[in-house]
């Protein structure tokens, strides 16, 4: 089989000449530092160098198709000539080779003992008994380390230029003397484009920039498989993570993607979060609303601003809030929050199942004062669940009126009752036959007016597990016993009626109801900053 290699990384790290009697103390960018002569390193203080280069590349076929995962046997040689000519050193290694790629340490068998005064060099690969591959690749010796030319066509990380570390001053920094990309050796890492200088790849089989691309400040601290692919991405650990556009970051866990603008996966498996400034993390959950947030397992925040933080929930819509569990709200119902595996049904609407509460009321601008005052009115209660249906008829000449009521009327309720009220007489009215067929019939004098009202007892599914969940009256059990309700309804609103002066006459029932309202008040801190 004919190969091709194609160049990963070639980071020189040896070095053949002393330091300088004289090296500068380089600092930070933009930090000014007070020169001193103590912290300057001389020669005794010279970096030791081995004797060895740091080689990745990649094997592959005429047709440029990774050769077979296995063991080869690599020989490498240093020349001092382009072509022809006699090899000044020469190494044979057997290496793993996986889905192309190798990683050798030059000069790890046979040390790397000198180089030619010209300083000019050419390295050479052949693969087991195959000929010497072409064209060699030219080596320039610098004071630390070597300038890496480049293979093939591929815009492929290279290191170049001093490489050699210098203290900073005072003596606890270490500085490169130019601007450096850092990768992690023998890795298979790869680092594209001109601004690679810029990146840190520490991870294994790790990719940072975009091949054809000049992205900048591109990160992958750790993990293995993972690609910062985006300007200024990061991916902080974990496998087989991806960071694809402008700022996006994860943080670690398996198969995330972050790819919207600004985008974040905290962590977790296999969430995306492709929004703009979109954020994910949990199992298989979807943030692709811009500025949405998906947490749990298996759901979904498409919504710009969109939320959902149970199991396989959906926040569709704009401004969007879903939770517990298959809670959805459809896209166009705006500004609506769904709980316990409802679907919102019209926008600015939460919706639940069971509402269970202490007190209720609706609360609206007053119809009078709408800007000075509030008007609120309270739910009425009873033991049962029970729906309202009323109207108004004029009885006809022999003193009878029909009444329909809704088609659904006799499938949603049960125990109808009627009341009945005539205008304008004094003669009695009365019910002439009862609701059958959702139907009524009114008698009284000729030509009266009645008003009517009906109800009827809810007897559908959802009315009638309610029932049972919550009876009309319901012991305390397990952790309710003992615990009162009451309680926990002031320890929310006490405060209000305090500072307005309307607490007289209302306490808890309970010393835990109290000192659970005074911690509320006055929440204890966090052990840090205690």
């Amino acid at each position: 089989m004919k190969h091709k290699l194609t160049l990963l990384l070639l980071a020189a790290v040896s070095l053949w000449l002393g330091a300088a009697d004289d090296a500068a103390v380089l600092p930070s960018p933009g930090v000014t530092a007070a020169p001193t002569t103590d912290k300057l390193l001389t020669r005794t203080d010279a970096i030791t160098i081995p004797r060895m280069l740091s080689y990745q590349g990649k094997l592959t076929d005429t047709l440029g198709n990774p050769v077979p995962d296995g063991n080869y046997q690599l020989t490498f040689r240093l020349y001092t000539q382009e072509t022809g000519g006699t090899p000044f050193w020469t190494e044979a290694q057997t290496l793993t080779v996986k889905k192309g790629y190798f990683s050798a340490l030059l000069g790890a068998v046979n040390p790397i003992g000198s180089v030619p005064d010209a300083g000019v060099l050419y390295l050479s690969l052949q693969v087991g008994v195959s000929p010497e591959l072409s064209p060699r690749l030219r080596i320039a010796s610098s004071a630390y380390a070597y300038l890496a030319g480049k293979a093939d066509t591929a815009n492929y990380a290279l290191a170049g230029g001093d490489m050699t570390w210098v203290r900073g001053t005072p003596d606890s920094v270490l500085f490169t003397i130019h601007q450096l990309g850092i990768a992690r050796g023998g890795s298979n890492n790869m680092l594209y484009g001109s601004n690679r200088h810029t990146h840190t790849n520490l991870g294994v089989s790790c990719t940072t920039g975009t091949s054809g691309q000049d992205y900048s400040y591109c990160t992958v601290t750790g993990g293995h498989d993972n690609t910062a692919s985006g300007y200024c991405a990061t991916v902080g650990g974990g496998q087989s993570n991806t960071a694809s556009y402008d700022y996006a970051t994860v943080a670690g866990g398996y198969t995330n993607t972050a790819s919207g603008h600004m985008a974040t996966v905290a962590g977790g498996r296999a969430n995306t979060a492709s929004g703009d400034y979109a954020t994910a993390t949990g199992y298989l959950n979807t943030a692709s609303g811009n500025y949405a947030t998906v947490a749990g397992v298996y759901s979904t925040a498409s919504g710009n601003y969109g939320t959902a933080t149970g199991y396989a929930d959906t926040s569709a819509a704009t401004s969007s809030f879903t939770t517990n569990n298959h809670s959805v709200v459809p896209s166009g119902y705006y500004n609506s929050a769904a709980f316990n595996g409802q679907t919102a049904t019209a926008a600015n609407q939460l919706r639940c199942g069971a509402l269970s509460k202490a007190s209720g009321s609706f609360t609206i601008d007053h119809p009078l004062d709408p800007y000075h005052k509030i008007l609120n009115h309270y739910f009425i209660e009873g033991p049962e669940m029970r729906n309202i249906y009323e109207g108004s008829v004029v009885l006809d000449a022999s003193g009878r009126a029909e009444v329909k009521l809704p088609d659904y009327f006799s499938v949603l309720n049960r125990n109808p009752h009627i009341q009945l009220t005539g205008v304008g007489t004094k003669e009695v009215v009365y019910v002439a036959e009862d609701v059958k067929g959702n139907r009524f019939v009114i008698g009284g004098p000729a030509n009266a007016k009645v008003y009517w009202q009906v109800t009827g007892e809810r007897q559908d599914v959802s009315a009638e597990a309610t029932r049972r969940m919550m009876p009309v009256e319901q012991p305390k059990t397990g952790e309710l016993a003992g615990r009162m309700l009451d309680d926990d309804f002031l320890a929310g609103c006490m405060l209000q009626l305090e500072r307005e002066g309307k607490a007289s006459g209302l306490d808890f029932r309970t010393a835990a109801g109290r000192a659970r309202y005074e911690q509320m008040k006055n929440p204890p801190k966090p052990e840090m900053e205690r």
